[in-house]
């Protein structure tokens, strides 16, 4: 296996520059971005393209942010509202992930 787990390591830290990561791993950026890809073809990380530039993603550092949510009206509230209810409805109020 490739030095997936390092280059994972590092790249939380750096942002996903990849020659930075290669640097730091005293390897190759070639060998950086083969191991990207071998980790990309087991689906360990996946690739988004903004303006012409891969970004590598890593699933489980990516951000994720909550509200509670209405079931029934669909009016949303930030957690850090001390409510259990909804103020238009009346419905219970269901901690979900922000899209």
């Amino acid at each position: 296996m490739p030095a997936s787990a390092g280059i994972v390591f590092v790249l939380m830290g750096l942002c996903g520059i990849i020659a930075e990561a290669s640097g730091k791993l005293g390897i190759g950026v070639g060998d950086a971005e083969a191991s990207l890809r071998w980790m990309l073809a087991r689906g360990i990380v996946t690739v988004e393209e903004r303006d012409g530039v891969e970004y590598f993603i890593f699933p489980g550092t990516v951000e994720s942010r909550k509200a509670k949510v209405c079931p029934y009206c669909g009016n949303r509230y930030p957690v850090s509202e001390r409510l259990l209810t909804c103020r238009s409805c009346g419905g219970t109020l269901e901690i979900k992930d922000e899209q």
